[in-house]
């Protein structure tokens, strides 16, 4: 754990770094529109004069596509095809650049009388997300002898993200469920990746009585819930009460007494590291698709883990000379792949990339030297076009 103080050096230390590396550029306004999980970061790191407006669900794609006035966007929910497809600003605007930007893990914060050193089986979390009898009630999922006591009859309030667009941490959530639940499911049941909650888990819930959903919003009435990572905190500090949640500080900095092990491990920065696949390499760095690393169930680490990435445009308008708003956003991913970010990714609780993944971002996007013309402001891509607002 970090204490505060040390974490605000840490974060001062790394806003001189970044200010220095911004320079002049940092006067040039600027949106980005993101998430929550990595909002924290964001607004610490901003530049003057950019602003951060928060995003619902997966919508910073879709604004980012579409919307003249978003200059970046972060989030975790990735570019998919049928998303990119929407893209017909191209000829004006420019190709569309998705990097990760840093890593980080979902926590699982729980409390329940007695139990102070919960852990979660992979077959538990799957069988609690759901409903199943054999996970309804807490007496079912902890013990003296391993979560410190044996959990009272009460039911389990799952605490979930009810945004009608959904949210960046469920689907980081769904990409660990929808891998490895597949042997402690029901035939046909699984998860669906999704950033919505009520997606996730209707295709893997049991058919509800009218007792279990008397409301019949399709999910059971033991669960609640919540708008955003400040309603999931609030929620989560209640009694009977499991939730999810991304790098809060009065989560990531926890102990197991309030948030979960999972099959006996708590997340560190170098397994997450490890975690990550190899960037992807020659051609296949042409899709833009190909930069966000895909999930694989880890053996012998914590699993619920993901990254959260950026939208940025290989071409602005007014390009990338020095006092350019092209400079300032250039400088900003800058900020991360060389590892000057990397101070302030820890004091807010997430990980830095692998040193392959920082080379492999700089040498396509920011020098262009792997070959493949996708640097900032490339002549092939941007010359002849109006580029980005």
């Amino acid at each position: 754990m970090t204490n505060l103080p040390v974490k605000s050096a840490m974060l001062s230390l790394a806003m001189s770094v970044f200010l220095g590396v911004m320079g002049s550029a940092s006067a040039q306004a600027a949106t980005v529109r993101g998430s929550t999980f990595p909002a924290p970061l964001h607004m610490d790191l901003m530049a003057a004069g950019w602003t951060y407006s928060p995003a619902v669900g997966t919508s910073e794609n879709a604004a980012f596509l579409t919307d003249a006035t978003v200059s970046l966007a972060a989030g975790e929910s990735p570019l998919t095809s049928s998303i990119l497809a929407t893209y017909t600003n191209a000829p004006t605007w420019g190709p569309v650049i998705q990097v990760p930007v840093a890593a980080g893990a979902v926590l699982l914060p729980y409390k329940e009388n007695g139990v102070t050193t919960l852990n979660l089986t992979t077959a538990e979390l799957c069988r609690i997300f759901s409903f199943s009898p054999a996970a309804r009630n807490w007496n079912q999922i902890a013990t003296a002898a391993d979560d410190g006591a044996a959990g009272p009859a009460s039911a389990i309030q799952v605490i979930y993200r009810n945004e009608v667009a959904g949210s960046g941490t469920t689907y980081l959530l769904s990409r660990f469920l929808n891998a490895a639940c597949g042997p402690h499911l029901p035939a046909n049941k699984f998860f669906t990746v999704s950033s919505g909650f009520q997606a996730m888990v209707a295709t893997a819930l049991p058919t509800l009585t009218a007792t279990q959903d008397a409301n019949g919003d399709g999910l059971p009435d033991a669960w609640v819930g919540v708008q955003g990572d400040a309603g999931m905190s609030l929620a989560s500090s209640q009694l009977h009460r499991l939730g999810y949640i991304g790098p809060d500080p009065a989560y990531t900095s926890a102990t197991n007494d309030h948030v979960a092990r999972v099959n006996g491990f708590m997340p560190t920065a170098p397994a997450i590291q490890a975690m990550l696949p190899a960037p992807p390499s020659g051609s296949n760095r042409l899709n833009p698709l190909n930069w966000v690393p895909g999930y694989v169930v880890p053996a012998g680490a914590y699993p619920v883990w993901g990254t959260t990435n950026l939208l940025l445009g290989q071409c602005y308008l007014g390009g990338f000379g020095t006092g350019t708003r092209g400079a300032s956003f250039k400088s900003y991913l800058s900020g991360f792949s060389s590892g000057g970010f990397d101070l302030a990714l820890a004091a807010h609780n997430l990980v830095p990339l692998p040193p392959a993944w920082k080379t492999a971002i700089t040498d396509a996007f920011l020098t262009g030297s792997d070959g493949n013309g996708l640097a900032f402001g490339n002549a092939a891509d941007c010359g002849g076009i109006t580029g980005r607002p």
